[in-house]
């Protein structure tokens, strides 16, 4: 299935390296769009992908914007405090990249900007229904470490 119907696309990914951006960038590349992902940490180009930390390191080279970074979501227990990193991570990263990108001069035609979102109101989940997902999640993501160690 291609992602993007139009030609080769230079595209910014923010989160690229999280749960939905470690699905979504390979997809990308698979398609032969040009994809750049900013992340926290170095990390070595390969695999069509090029690795940043700045996302001003582009300076208007890029056609689209894809935004899905903020605090991941099977990272802590979701205590009060850690909802409010959630909800900020999203919240101020959005900004600051939206601040970013207004510097270039020129944004970039397409921005999409998305991310999952704890629900803080009374339709939340249990939380021990809460702490059962966020298990299962933490395991599936011990256990694809572990393989990817394997290789």
């Amino acid at each position: 299935m291609r992602l993007l119907r139009i030609g080769n696309v230079n595209i910014l990914v923010t989160g690229g390296t999280g749960f939905i951006g470690s699905a979504l960038v390979p997809a990308l590349v698979a398609d032969r769009h040009q994809v750049t992902v900013v992340t926290r940490r170095h990390r070595s180009n390969g695999h069509g992908v090029n690795y940043i930390n700045d996302p001003l390191a582009l300076a208007g080279d890029v056609d689209a914007v894809i935004n899905l970074a903020g605090a991941s979501l099977a990272d802590e227990r979701w205590s009060q405090s850690y909802k409010a990193e959630l909800r900020n991570s999203r919240i101020d990263g959005t900004l600051r990249l939206g601040e970013a990108l207004r510097s270039l001069g020129q944004a970039p035609p397409i921005f999409l900007s998305g991310s999952a979102q704890p629900r803080t109101g009374a339709a939340d989940l249990p939380q021990r229904q809460c702490d059962r997902l966020l298990r299962a999640q933490r395991r599936r993501a011990y256990r694809r470490k572990r393989r990817q160690r394997a290789r």
